[in-house]
């Protein structure tokens, strides 16, 4: 019963529709032409009144009209870069924003470890101690001379690796491209961050494509409005 009272007032509107839209304009224009105002020139003015009518049904009938389908999806990108946390890590500064293009070897993100950091000015300070007993124990011809070497050289080896963890913390472009944050990254200055949690990615200047799911009665939309294509974004 419901479905049929709809029935009724889409009826009625649709009715009322084309009185608004087409029968009373077309019963004023006859009226007019009939009417005493062009009585010397009548002819001439269903003419241009016919001419008119052609012209407006040529636009309607021959020239397309937009057609858009509005659907959820993702910009995908044909060449980029993802960016992941190095390690464990406190997120100390955002530098780029989001949107913005990026050289390569531009700073992204500073990240901080205290306990790297300490680690690595231990090894620094057990360094330059080692190399000082090093050079008074080749001055004096000592037997551990040898043993000193390879724990200064093995010392040496551990500020390496910790020198490179550090310069990881500094986060840069690996290439030229926009800088496409993560998610609700802003929201996470000050946070610490696990290894391999995703910063962003560094998009390739070309162009993106548009991927979105629509539904059947859209698709067989699309395909009968001309085919269906996949719109690229520059």
């Amino acid at each position: 019963v419901v479905m049929d009272q709809w029935f009724l007032v889409g009826v009625f509107m649709a009715v009322v529709t084309a009185l608004t839209l087409l029968i009373w304009p077309l019963r004023k224009l006859w009226q007019h032409l009939n009417g005493p105002k062009v009585a010397a020139n009548r002819r001439g003015a269903t003419l241009r009144a016919l001419g008119i009518g052609a012209v407006l049904a040529a636009f309607v009938l021959v020239l397309p009209f937009p057609y858009s389908v509005r659907a959820h999806g993702v910009l995908q990108a044909s060449d980029s870069v993802l960016l992941h946390i190095p390690s464990e890590a406190r997120l100390a500064r955002l530098v780029a924003q989001p949107g913005q293009r990026v050289e390569q070897g531009d700073l992204i993100a500073v990240l901080a470890n205290p306990e790297l950091e300490v680690d690595y000015d231990l090894a620094r300070q057990q360094s330059a101690e080692l190399e000082v007993q090093y050079r008074q124990s080749l001055l004096r011809n000592r037997a551990d001379t040898a043993p000193l070497a390879e724990r200064l050289a093995a010392l040496q080896s551990q500020m390496t690796e910790l020198e490179r963890q550090r310069s990881l913390l500094m986060v840069r472009a690996p290439r030229a491209g926009r800088w496409v944050e993560a998610p609700s990254l802003h929201e996470r200055v000050g946070n610490w961050l696990s290894r391999g949690q995703p910063l962003g990615e560094v998009v390739a200047d070309a162009r993106l494509r548009f991927v979105a799911v629509v539904p059947q009665e859209q698709a067989d939309e699309l395909f009968g409005h001309g085919g269906a294509h996949a719109d690229q974004i520059g």
